[in-house]
């Protein structure tokens, strides 16, 4: 503000400000807060407008005014809330109308903005630019996990025990994964998330056993390739509620490798194992639904899956809340739970489980944000962010935690970067003992994934 401004405003508000202390009324609050708006001093009239609406002072052209400040300073979604305040005064105002598009826009609702357009003329989405793209942005990201499961638990003694004659192990390796996604929009109220992803996963089976009193091992390697449909619609409902049907279709192709006793049918003490290689293909899948409820501030997700991996069921509910305390993007946070079961888990894994997981992103710089996040539960045949990420691996994930950094380069192009540590546990089992008794031993082992990416919003 310049010197010339700022003394006419405390020309003109310092009589209105002595009043002020006695007495906080309409005509003062108005008063002030349209020099503040004329002289663009966005902070000082939300104080204003604050003081007056504690007192009772609540009218069309105060909201309007503590709108255009709010959303002058970026808080949106501040910005939102006071211009339904102002249509629920007027509702046929063109200009509140616009203005609560452009916040909701810019707070990242996009399908909610959509949505609202709908109420606009034709007239007044060319004045004021608004174009609904078919094509929204395109996406693509990919990345390398790096294991030390090889290198920790690759050379151990599958025979554990004095009476063991036969162990084997399955080891998951580093992993590789590529993924394209698109959004399309086919009204101002429904949307598409298409995306296919391409994961190569190393892994290698181990056997040992003992053959005329000397130990025999034999190793496998072959990986694991899976390719990912991805589909995600979103139906815009009104009055903040939105609705997302979505399914991942995972198509897996390995080699696995099975031993089978051979017992020589004369000298029936010699025996010797066989290891068969069998080429397999199988599809995965998983299909949802999210309802969500949007209360500018927060906003609540209640959703549910059906899953089906490896031949087993699962079925999965979360609820999660998404928070802006601050009504701006300079702090927010997700905190979800998630309540899984598979009836028919395997052995080493509980049924029924409970997984909690917390984000939590702070503004670093103008175009700049970092996020943190940790997720606490095992997470086998989990799937999380509606089905888009599944975690179908046989071993056990205790915990995940990361940290995520969002470059916004320019209007249309935005980079990130992630880093996410898994705590995870695997095992591998033996026979021992006169009956041939089933031992299992648990391993342990860690992953550490970088993932970078790129989107373009046209």
């Amino acid at each position: 503000m310049t010197f010339k401004k700022f003394l006419l405003v405390f020309i003109f508000c310092f009589p209105i400000l002595l009043n002020a202390q006695n007495k906080i009324d309409y005509q003062s609050i108005d008063s002030l807060t349209y020099i503040q708006y004329i002289n663009k001093d966005w902070k000082s009239l939300i104080q204003t407008s604050k003081l007056g609406l504690k007192n009772g002072v609540d009218y069309y052209y105060l909201r309007m005014r503590k709108g255009i400040a709010e959303f002058e300073l970026e808080n949106y979604f501040k910005a939102t809330a006071d211009f339904n305040k102002a249509l629920a005064l007027n509702e046929y105002d063109k200009t509140a109308k616009s203005y609560r598009y452009f916040s909701l826009f810019n707070s990242g609702k996009k399908t909610m903005a959509y949505k609202f357009s709908n109420q606009f003329s034709n007239n007044q989405k060319n004045e004021l630019k608004i174009n609904i793209n078919t094509v929204d942005d395109l996406t693509f990201f990919g990345g390398y996990s790096l294991s030390d499961n090889y290198r920790k638990n690759g050379s151990l003694n599958l025979l554990a025990g004095d009476t063991a004659t036969y162990g084997e192990q399955l080891l998951m390796g580093d992993q590789m994964y590529f993924n394209l996604g698109t959004s399309i929009n086919f009204s101002p109220s429904f949307s598409l998330y298409a995306a296919v992803s391409y994961l190569d996963i190393d892994k290698r089976k181990r056997f040992q056993y003992l053959l005329n009193e000397e130990v025999v091992e034999q190793n496998f390697d072959s990986p694991i390739r899976q390719v990912e449909t991805y589909l995600n619609g979103k139906l815009q409902l009104n009055k903040g509620w939105s609705l997302n049907i979505f399914t991942n279709l995972l198509f897996l192709s390995t080699t696995q490798h099975l031993a089978f006793l051979v017992i020589d049918s004369i000298k029936q003490e010699e025996f010797d194992y066989l290891i068969t290689a069998n080429d397999t293909t199988f599809m995965d899948w998983v299909a949802g639904f999210n309802l969500q409820k949007d209360l500018n501030y927060i906003v609540i997700d209640w959703g549910g899956t059906v899953s089906k991996f490896y031949e087993n069921q699962q079925y999965l509910t979360s609820l999660s809340a998404t928070y802006y305390p601050f009504g701006n993007f300079k702090f927010y946070g997700k905190t979800c739970l998630i309540y899984f079961y598979e009836p028919e888990a395997s052995f080493d894994h509980d049924a029924s489980r409970i997984i909690f997981s917390q984000s939590l992103g702070i503004q670093l710089a103008k175009m700049i944000w970092i996020e943190g996040e940790y997720t606490l539960g095992d997470l086998k045949n989990v799937n999380m962010k509606q089905g888009l990420v599944v975690y179908n691996l046989p071993d056990k994930i205790n915990y995940m935690a990361g940290a995520k950094l969002n470059i916004f380069v320019s209007k249309h192009v935005s980079l990130n970067i992630q880093y996410q540590f898994y705590d995870k546990s695997g095992l591998y089992i033996n026979f021992a003992g006169a009956n041939n008794t089933l031992y299992s031993y648990s391993t342990n082992y860690q992953t550490h994934n970088i993932i970078g990416g790129i989107k373009w919003r046209f």
